[in-house]
């Protein structure tokens, strides 16, 4: 008599991989809840970011020395009328060294630390005015006696002291506001006197704060600049990286040397046709973590511990013949999102590795002790339990090793996967629910 099974009976094996997989796709709507929240914690990080910066100092850009010269032009308008307008000449330094010293500290406000600094800049220079031959001509308008000297600073809550400046044999200081915004925004200037005969070397202190980060627009003909700080984890970026650089526990030295061959922009134009900005560069001074950046990184690795811990779990099923009800797939998934929240609340406090750590230790000896009471085998947990400290020791690794996470992740993953098959050749699958005669 042909033995006939129930339709659950035969495809037991296919429906618990479907069920499996169901519940991996419903456990990812917790996962993304979690890192919902790292988002919003990351927002409030920036928040008080902006609200510290905005009373200490946010990042700032330095540009300049600038000389700004007014000359008028006139302009055809509706009917034949015409409209005399004041145009601008702006002309950059042929030298521009800066040196100085980045001393930081950390402000704090609840949880949450932003690095800030405070530095002495010294800058020199010198203007030459046959820099201003370079350009097609010079409008016989040009008004000479009306120029004005502009300093280009970003956020002007933190500068510290009057700026003097030596100009020539003479001596005076900045004034708050930049007249005309063809290329400067924000900045301190003031009124001069120039000349296509002029050569003018000049020098000053900046004594300035900020946080964050320290920027600079190479406007020298031959731009240097020089910069020390007691930071350990500095960031160059931009579009010059320093010509020489050391960086220790200590702190870090950097000095750049940038050409006007390097840039996109002369030395002399008229209005505002060009655009400083595209040559900025400078250093972030970054703090020793960014937890919320590593724990995001850790969420998106979500699904791949449910699905990796779930197929575990079902060739202890298959191969060891056990029955782990649906209820308990779904409480390991659970304490796996879990995981997350532990990550996230504790790296605010200790830091991410300790967090990793701490969370992943709790999780693997809560997941070994369940697993050990539902299955009722000490070697089948500990299988479990080394399984989970591999895979958590192994997304450590591809969460610090930033720029090759792909290629161990792709090596990992062949790895685990060329051990299921490894571990399942010998299944018959076909078998799975018939019962014997």
């Amino acid at each position: 008599m042909e033995n006939k099974q129930p339709f659950s009976e035969r495809y037991s094996a296919i429906i618990k991989m479907t069920m499996i997989g169901v519940l991996i796709l419903l456990l990812l709507i917790p996962s993304f809840m979690v890192q919902d929240i790292i988002r919003e914690r990351e927002h409030n990080l920036e928040n008080v970011k902006y609200d510290i910066s905005s009373k200490w100092g946010q990042s700032q850009t330095i540009t300049g020395p600038v000389i700004t010269i007014p000359y008028t032009a006139t302009r055809d308008i509706i009917d034949g009328k015409r409209r005399i307008e004041t145009r601008y000449i702006h002309l950059l330094p042929s030298e521009l060294t800066i040196s100085g010293n980045i001393d930081t500290s950390l402000l704090s406000r609840s949880i949450y630390d932003v690095i800030a600094y405070s530095t002495k800049l010294t800058i020199a220079g010198k203007f030459e005015g046959n820099e201003l031959k370079s350009m097609n001509s010079i409008p016989s308008t040009t008004q000479w006696d009306k120029a004005t000297l502009n300093l280009g600073i970003t956020d002007l809550t933190g500068v510290q002291d009057r700026i003097n400046i030596n100009w020539g044999e003479d001596s005076f200081d900045f004034n708050p506001g930049i007249a005309v915004r063809d290329i400067l925004r924000s900045g301190v200037s003031a009124p001069i006197s120039f000349s296509t005969s002029d050569d003018i070397d000049f020098s000053f202190d900046l004594n300035i704060k900020g946080s964050e980060s320290l920027n600079f627009i190479p406007v020298g003909k031959e731009t240097k600049i020089d910069l020390t700080s007691s930071c350990p984890n500095p960031n160059f970026n931009g579009n010059f990286l320093p010509t020489e650089r050391t960086v220790s526990e200590e702190g870090f030295a950097a000095n750049w040397k940038i050409l006007h061959l390097n840039r996109n922009y002369p030395q002399a134009w008229k209005n505002g046709e060009q655009s400083l900005e595209s040559s900025i560069f400078g250093v972030e001074l970054m703090l020793n973590v960014d937890p919320y950046q590593k724990t995001m990184r850790s969420a998106k690795y979500a699904i791949l511990f449910i699905a990796m811990t779930f197929l575990t779990f079902f060739f202890i099923e298959i191969l060891g013949k056990k029955r782990i009800h649906p209820i308990q797939y779904i409480l390991i998934g659970l304490v796996l999102i879990l995981f997350y929240v532990l990550l996230l609340s504790i790296s605010e406090h200790l830091g991410f590795n300790i967090a990793y750590f701490l969370g992943s230790l709790a999780v693997i000896i809560l997941i070994k002790i369940y697993t050990a009471s539902v299955l009722k085998s000490n070697m089948q947990s500990m299988i479990m339990f080394t399984i989970l400290t591999v895979l958590y020791g192994f997304i450590y690794i591809i969460i610090q090793l930033a720029e090759y996470s792909l290629l161990f992740g792709s090596i990992g993953l062949f790895l685990f996967l060329a051990a299921v098959m490894l571990a399942s050749r010998k299944v018959d699958w076909y078998s799975i629910g018939l019962k014997e005669d």
